[in-house]
């Protein structure tokens, strides 16, 4: 199924579990969302500070144009080649985590498949898509948030993560000529 998404230029979202993420990198899907630990399988090192794993994963954005990585210092990454997002919930009673980046892969692929037509080129997608990108993450994290409060596996509807949205607080990671050097909110 990659192989045709590929030659026929389509962006599609890697989401699986711990047994094959080892093979995605050589796959080249247009976004990832591993957690940290999945993050951490994928380079076959630990890595855990926010500096560690936002250098890691902008090394990686020359084959992965978009990687989301989630549980890093009590928040979740959006990481480009040019730019990265820092993105924090609300305090929240956590019930489960089941579910939780299903929830957030979800709800940024419904973000971005909104602000694009589905048949666009790469290229063109990703100039689209630059100026959403932290808008996605909101979005995602807020789908997170309704799961996360619910017991079992629920996913949130559009009123329950419009609740969630305005309490997601993003910073833009700021780059400099030698990498990642600051935060904007």
């Amino acid at each position: 199924i990659v192989d045709r998404l590929i030659a026929n230029e389509k962006n599609y979202v890697f989401n699986e579990t711990r047994s094959a993420v080892k093979n995605i990198i050589s796959s080249r899907p247009f976004f990832i969302k591993p957690n940290l630990t999945e993050f951490q399988q994928l380079l076959g090192k630990n890595v855990q500070s926010f500096s560690s794993v936002l250098s890691a994963a902008r090394n990686l954005t020359n084959k992965i144009p978009l990687i989301r990585v989630s549980s890093v210092e009590g928040g979740a990454l959006l990481v480009t080649k040019n730019k990265a997002w820092f993105g924090t919930l609300p305090k929240i009673k956590v019930r489960t985590t089941a579910g939780a980046g299903d929830s957030m892969v979800g709800a940024i692929s419904v973000a971005m498949w909104r602000k694009k037509n589905q048949n666009t080129k790469l290229d063109v997608v990703e100039e689209i898509l630059e100026k959403n990108r932290a808008d996605f993450l909101r979005w995602g994290l807020a789908a997170a948030c309704v799961t996360l409060t619910k017991s079992g596996v629920t996913m949130g509807n559009r009123n329950s993560i419009l609740r969630y949205y305005p309490m997601i607080k993003i910073k833009e990671i700021l780059v400099s000529k030698r990498g990642y050097n600051n935060e904007k909110s």
